[in-house]
């Protein structure tokens, strides 16, 4: 018997654990593989979606911002047709003094600051 545990203990009678060593070696390493690959296609996934979603993100905004500038442009067409209809109802209400229409003048470019003269 201790025969026995003495051949057991040799080197040589130990090879198989090296070959399941190597092996669950192996198996590991091709695990370590796959999961790197996985992670850089998750990786790629994530960039492609973060894209996408800049992308969107970026179109919403550009609608926005159109919606808000025709917005602007019909309040600009709007005031604009309401100081010509007031400047015309005043010119014909002042038609016979100059120097009130010159002080109404005066007044309406300090009012608006020259911009919708």
């Amino acid at each position: 018997m201790k025969e026995k545990a003495d051949n057991f203990g040799r080197a040589e009678n130990l090879g198989w654990i090296d070959d399941e060593l190597r092996e669950f070696q192996i198996i590991l390493e091709t695990e370590m593989e796959e999961k790197l690959r996985e992670s850089v296609l998750a990786e790629e996934h994530t960039r492609q979606r973060l894209s996408l979603m800049e992308e969107e993100t970026f179109r919403q905004v550009e609608e926005e911002w159109v919606e808000k500038k025709n917005i602007l442009l019909h309040r600009e067409r709007e005031i604009r047709k309401e100081t010509a209809l007031f400047t015309e109802s005043l010119k014909g209400f002042l038609a016979d003094n100059s120097d009130l229409e010159m002080l109404l003048e005066k007044t309406w470019t300090d009012l608006t600051g020259g911009v919708l003269s």
